[in-house]
């Protein structure tokens, strides 16, 4: 099964490349045209209203390379979609588990750009990884729970050598219902969260590959050692395999790592 998984992944490239380039051509010809054919990338469950203003919110995005703008508004935009309850169905299930369900999905619009909404859902004292991201910007909304949350910024200019990430700590604090994290290359460039005081959802909004174009195969994450930042100054944070960040960091809440003075 996994020689299968692996084959279907490896000719699933060139057809992701070769669809991403008909989008960039679309986009030469007419802004109109490329906005259908992005339209009609869109896959997922959900049928609402967010799919086009996210769609807008990437395009304008595309144009103006305002990250920290697009994210902003796509917190707004998942906010106000929660309080008229259009996710309530996937929120409020019983039985959240430790996993992920992806909404909405838009690949391959243009070489190497995507985008997705997904959800979180995240047992008590469980967290995701400190990490990074690859040409990645995102938003995290608190759907139901409170999180846990650090944020560091990564000094890219500072780093020497692969395996170390040079991180500052711009935050640690909780997050309830409506709050949000937002990542960028230039600003909290690496978080850490995990859910306290019971269960947690939250939504994950990703925009993929607007600075560079994604490479196939390229990893979305990249996981570091944050317990070696202090509260203050920049430090060298190693890097770590996904299996190893896991192990160390997922079933256990951030409060078991407190911060260096």
């Amino acid at each position: 099964m996994a020689g299968i998984r692996q084959a279907k992944r490896l000719l699933a490239v060139p057809l992701a490349v070769a669809t991403g380039y008909y989008g960039a051509l679309l986009a030469r010809l007419s802004p109109e045209r490329h906005q259908r054919f992005m339209r009609r990338r869109i896959r997922g469950p959900y049928r609402g209203a967010l799919a086009d203003r996210l769609m807008t919110i990437v395009d304008d995005l595309g144009r103006t390379q305002d990250e920290q703008g697009a994210m902003a508004a796509a917190a707004t935009a998942i906010r106000e979609a929660l309080e008229l309850g259009e996710f309530d169905r996937w929120i409020d299930r019983d039985n959240m588990g430790d996993g992920k369900a992806t909404l909405i999905e838009c690949g391959d619009f243009l070489p190497g750009r995507s985008w997705k909404l997904q959800l979180f859902f995240i047992p008590e004292g469980h967290s995701h990884p400190p990490h990074s991201h690859s040409d990645v910007a995102s938003c995290l909304v608190v759907a139901k729970g409170k999180l846990h949350a650090r944020e560091y910024n990564r000094s890219h200019d500072l780093e020497r050598d692969t395996d170390h990430a040079m991180l500052s700590l711009a935050s640690d604090r909780r997050l309830a219902r409506g709050d949000t994290l937002l990542t960028t290359r230039t600003s909290n460039d690496v978080h850490w969260f995990g859910a306290v005081d019971g269960p947690a959802v939250a939504f994950n909004f990703q925009a993929v590959g607007f600075r560079r174009g994604r490479k196939p195969f390229e990893s979305r994450r990249v996981y570091v050692d944050a317990t070696a930042v202090a509260g203050t100054g920049v430090h060298r944070a190693a890097m770590l395999t996904r299996k190893a960040a896991k192990l160390r960091f997922a079933e256990r809440p951030l409060s078991d790592f407190p911060l260096k003075s």
